[in-house]
């Protein structure tokens, strides 16, 4: 992936990576939201939602949310039990981190058909 963007500049191609896109099409306008993962992903998803102004985030969650900047307002996943939402958005990539994040939702008691989770769609760069 690193190399990707100076096979580019250097050879002309055009090079497939992943891009996140928030899932715009799973969820109701308006809905409340709860983003869980504040990594590429989940930053992305949030910036989209500002941008576009789709859904009210409720909460960002992440399982590291201690050791990450506090001015970014991340919670730990369990005070999504204390919160009211229409859906939880996993903003991850790989699918496997992915079901481990669905089976511990579930374990907390979220129903199945408020989680979302999209793979990224290929852009052309």
């Amino acid at each position: 992936m690193h190399f990707m963007p100076m096979r580019k500049t250097y050879l002309g191609e055009r090079v497939q990576v992943p891009k996140p896109i928030f899932p715009f099409t799973e969820i109701k306008k308006d809905a409340r939201v709860i983003i869980y993962g504040a990594g590429k992903y989940g930053q992305v998803y949030v910036e989209q939602n500002n941008l576009y102004h789709f859904c009210e985030i409720v909460r960002w969650v992440d399982k590291n949310h201690h050791t990450l900047e506090k001015k970014q307002n991340i919670s730990n996943p369990k005070d999504i039990e204390s919160v009211e939402y229409d859906y939880i958005i996993i903003a991850v990539q790989i699918a496997a981190v992915a079901e481990e994040i669905k089976c511990e939702l579930l374990e907390l008691g979220v129903p199945e058909e408020k989680i979302v989770w999209s793979s990224a769609r290929t852009q052309s760069f």
